[in-house]
């Protein structure tokens, strides 16, 4: 009888594990590289839904301005309500991975939104100016249709910078 009662709650548990839906995410989303000698601009693209949220790839900080950075993004019009946070991570050692703290771009619709990455509200981020790294992270909201927003960051390169630094160091990546 013990037996019985045993597998009996191991095979619910199982059940219930399953049944149970888990909060989904994306990592690497692909992030494409135009660098010139006084910038660097990534750009891609984050599918959205209610439940999960996407991270781009890493992308290098290193060789840009510690003093400014911008974002651009944007989501297309469908049916339903569009609301998606926009967050920035950051890492030097691309396994652990240090939240900014603050959404950059708080419901994100489909009116395309500018923005600064290096601070928000005018307070500025630290880890901008201490990270070799940093990434993107899209957090569709409740009610959220399925969706696909559309981003660019633009960043000043430091005087001396290297001509390609960033692109090889994210094609290193993949």
């Amino acid at each position: 009888m013990k037996k019985l009662l045993h597998n009996f709650l191991m095979i619910f548990a199982v059940i219930a594990a399953f049944a149970i839906p888990l909060q989904a995410q994306t990592y690497d989303s692909a992030v494409t590289v135009v660098e010139g000698s006084t910038f660097i601009r990534y750009t891609g693209s984050a599918a959205i839904t209610t439940t999960e949220s996407t991270y781009t790839q890493a992308m290098l900080l290193a060789d840009a301005s510690a003093n400014y950075a911008f974002i651009a993004a944007s989501l297309p019009d469908v049916t339903g309500t569009e609301d998606v946070n926009v967050l920035v991570e950051f890492s030097n050692d691309l396994l652990n991975w240090t939240a900014g703290g603050t959404t950059v771009i708080d419901q994100l619709t489909t009116t395309a939104r500018y923005d600064t990455l290096n601070s928000v509200a005018g307070t500025e981020f630290t880890y901008w100016k201490g990270s070799v790294w940093f990434r993107l992270v899209f957090d569709g909201q409740t009610g959220n249709p399925t969706n696909t927003a559309s981003w660019n960051v633009i960043l000043p390169k430091n005087a001396g910078a290297p001509l390609k630094g960033a692109a090889n160091a994210v094609n290193r990546r993949t």
